[in-house]
């Protein structure tokens, strides 16, 4: 893990999410990729204890999601699914983002079975 100023990571974080709007506004690959490019970069360098990494992580979580149906690269489920394990220990099932993290997991699996067609991925 890297490290950045609290500054830094900002600059980063509102980049990933000007970026994945951007996407969502305009639907170009180019600016989806950008927006993971930055994401992984925040998420390597927020301390796994700061407040915001689960936050980071969902948002990181879900750029992956969208990108598979557009790039069909099971690396970005992969990536996905190891994010969301690590959201289900960051929160538990009483904390506000739980619901979040289960949803991502739940189009996660429905993805990896698609692509792999193994009920184990279920």
């Amino acid at each position: 893990m890297g490290s950045a100023s609290t500054e830094e990571l900002g600059s980063i974080v509102d980049g990933a999410r000007r970026a994945h709007s951007s996407y969502m506004t305009n639907h170009e690959l180019p600016c989806l990729k950008q927006a993971i490019d930055l994401w992984r970069i925040a998420i390597d360098t927020c301390p796994r204890d700061d407040p915001q990494h689960g936050r980071y992580l969902i948002e990181f979580t879900v750029a992956l999601i969208e990108r598979f149906p557009l790039t069909h690269k099971v690396e970005d489920l992969e990536e996905a699914s190891r994010h969301c394990d690590e959201c289900l220990v960051v929160y538990p099932p009483s904390h506000k983002e739980y619901p979040t993290v289960v949803n991502n997991v739940s189009i996660v699996k429905a993805y990896m079975y698609h692509a792999h067609g193994n009920t184990e991925d279920l």
